[in-house]
This record gives structure tokens, C-alpha cells and sequence, in this order.
């Protein structure tokens, strides 16, 4: 199931829920662009900012969503603070992958200028800050009310 581009809370909600079983566990590591707003790509980017907010899901809607399913949760949020050098960054950024594949094209090309006259102003072994968020989701189907009062009922009836 592909989740980095925001589905709908309830199909994330049905989707997760609907394949697992009783006490079912679901685990997710994933990149979060809306989480980085320290990431590289948006010093030359600055106009994907609303993109990724409007397009790519936080670590807390993977939170809310999953805990209002009726989920037991563990999650974790690392940030890495990750330098790329400015030629490899406009290397991956002439690929146009993942958030620079939605921009419109005048806003990618503009970034692609800056990012250009940058690495030729400054050289292609310069070094840019970069921060990259990695959400670690470990989520648990909680039992249904009616499997956890069958379970008491068979416990009081072995007593």
C-alpha cells in the first residue's frame, strides 16, 4: 500500500484495520517530507514547502489516524541531520523524484536555477545542511470488544 502520498485518513484507517487480524501488528519506517522542513530540498525549493504539507502525511496523522482506529501504538520520530554536497544534490534533483515530481514545472525549474547557480557559484563539493525524518510506526489491532468479552467469558468458565 503506498502511503507517502496523503490518502484519505478513513482509507489508511480501513485499508491498515481491514487486512489485519485480532491483535494484528503493522510496522512502518518511512521518510516524511512534511516532517523536514530542515531538508536540503527546500532551501532551493522553498515553494515545495506547501506541497509536501498538502500532499504527504506527518508522523502525527500517522498517529491520530491509527490510535482513533482503535490501535495500541509505539512511534518514534528520528531526525538525522544528513550534509549533501551541492553537485549530488543537484544530481538527484534533475531525476525530479518523490515531492519534485508534483511541482509545476515553473516551480521546479526555478528551484533548479538556484540550485544551479549555487553549485556554480560555490563549487560541487560544497557541503548544504540537510535534515532527514525517518517515523518508525509499530501499531497493534487492539482486540474487538465482542473477542475480549468471549476471552473473559471462557476464563470465568474454566475457573
Amino acid at each position: 500500500m503506498a502511503i507517502q502520498r496523503h490518502p484519505a485518513p478513513d482509507d489508511l484507517e480501513q485499508s491498515v484495520f481491514r487486512l489485519l487480524g485480532e491483535e494484528g501488528h503493522w510496522h512502518l519506517v518511512d521518510v516524511v517530507p512534511a516532517s523536514m522542513p530542515g531538508h536540503g530540498v527546500f532551501a532551493f525549493f522553498p515553494e515545495a514547502w506547501p506541497y509536501a504539507h498538502g500532499s504527504f502525511w506527518t508522523a502525527y496523522n500517522f498517529y491520530n489516524v491509527l490510535r482513533r482506529t482503535g490501535f495500541q501504538l509505539n512511534q518514534q520520530e528520528h531526525v538525522f541531520y544528513w550534509p549533501v554536497t551541492l553537485g549530488v544534490a543537484l544530481e538527484i534533483v534533475r531525476r525530479r523524484p518523490g515531492l519534485l515530481a508534483i511541482l509545476p514545472d515553473e516551480l521546479y525549474q526555478q528551484g533548479v536555477r538556484r540550485l544551479e547557480a549555487a553549485t556554480e557559484e560555490r563549487g560541487a563539493d560544497t557541503l548544504i545542511p540537510s535534515e532527514l525524518t525517518v517515523v518508525e510506526v509499530m501499531a497493534v489491532k487492539r482486540k474487538s470488544e465482542e473477542a475480549e468479552e468471549a476471552m473473559e467469558g471462557d476464563d470465568k468458565g474454566q475457573k
